[in-house]
């Protein structure tokens, strides 16, 4: 078959009150603006391959909730810019199914520069479709003695069971290793049972 292709542009800003994100670090109630986002996305697909590449950019900030009052960056700023690049390769060849994508949060000039990737590999076996995947998130920053970085590794194990074209029963276990330098959340494992129904 040939490539198609399709391509995205936008533009905006959010501004999310009590963020949820933001719980995982501080009690403190906190609203998180991004402004001035621009970004786009190209997605090319050709028989079983499809692959997608992604930008985004914004002003960020953050605010107490409660005061209005600008809040402290590790930079020592209150305010920075920061920069998303993302690549997505995915594969669905015969019964082998691909899904793999690779990011980087560049927001260094005020906090941290982050990498992302993760990789799952199914097969499929008559109505079930086991699949085994890994990623990892890992951060460095200029500001070492404001900010504590982050780094985890997940490892996943699933199996979907297709009971018809419009609903599957899917089990699923993770385990979460944890190598911050400072423990984050803490290493961790969990399984999970889904039942999905399309209407």
């Amino acid at each position: 078959g040939e490539w198609s292709f399709r391509q995205d542009v936008f533009a905006g800003g959010e501004s999310s009150k009590n963020n949820p994100y933001q719980k995982l670090i501080t009690t403190d109630k906190t609203t998180t603006k991004w402004t001035n986002i621009v970004g786009a996305s190209l997605e090319m697909n050709r028989d079983w391959f499809t692959t997608r590449i992604t930008y985004v950019q914004s002003d960020f900030s953050q605010t107490d909730a409660a005061t209005g009052e600008k809040l402290q960056q590790a930079s020592g700023d209150d305010h920075g810019t920061q920069q998303f690049y993302g690549v997505a390769l995915n594969g669905d060849f015969d019964d082998w199914i691909v899904r793999s994508e690779f990011d980087i949060a560049d927001r260094s000039k005020f906090a941290y520069k982050s990498r992302f990737f993760l990789v799952n590999v199914g097969y499929r076996v008559g109505s079930f479709i086991p699949t085994l995947g890994m990623s990892s998130y890992s951060e460095s920053t200029p500001f070492p003695n404001a900010y504590a970085t982050i780094k985890n590794r997940t490892y996943t194990g699933t199996l979907r069971y297709d009971i018809n074209g419009r609903s599957d029963l899917k089990i699923q276990f993770d385990r979460v290793v944890d190598r911050s330098e400072t423990p984050f959340m803490g290493s961790s494992k969990a399984i999970a049972i889904a039942y999905d129904i399309v209407y």
